[in-house]
């Protein structure tokens, strides 16, 4: 997966005799989560939150080209690097045709509005943002 820009590198790692082995990661400027709560997320203009879509969707598509699920994809596990997108904790993934894997119903941390997300960030909701100001632009151009 060197060839992945939108999936977190492994430059290396380090047996160690009594912990397993120690992985050294790519280090990004922040995640989305952080970016959602701290940076003022929702005034981002709408060409990055599409940019960061995009990027999503890149990072998805470079694992299933390998054969990779991810299956946690929230803000959490999405960081930002030079203001792209990158898939990163692959704690849950697993491989595509592996016959001991059965996933269970629910993977990851469940949607809770008490945290103070909202959800306005769903990827869903985004989505139906877009679409809607795509039919509002279109409406002025053509009516």
């Amino acid at each position: 997966m060197e060839k992945c820009d939108h999936i977190v590198k492994l430059p290396g790692f380090l047996p160690s005799a009594d912990k397993g082995v120690f992985l050294f990661f790519e280090v990004g400027d922040y995640d989305l989560k952080s970016a959602i709560t701290t940076l003022s997320f929702p005034g981002l203009p709408e060409a990055t939150l599409l940019r960061y879509f995009k990027d999503i969707l890149r990072g998805i598509q470079e694992c299933h080209d390998y054969d990779v699920i991810h299956r946690d994809i929230k803000p959490d596990n999405l960081m930002i690097k030079y203001g792209i997108i990158k898939l990163i904790d692959f704690g849950w993934a697993r491989f595509e045709d592996d016959p001991q894997d059965s996933p269970p119903a629910c993977l990851g941390i469940p949607y809770r509005p008490s945290w103070g997300w909202d959800d306005n960030y769903s990827m869903r909701q985004v989505i139906k943002k877009i679409e809607f100001k795509l039919k509002e632009k279109a409406q002025e151009i053509f009516v």
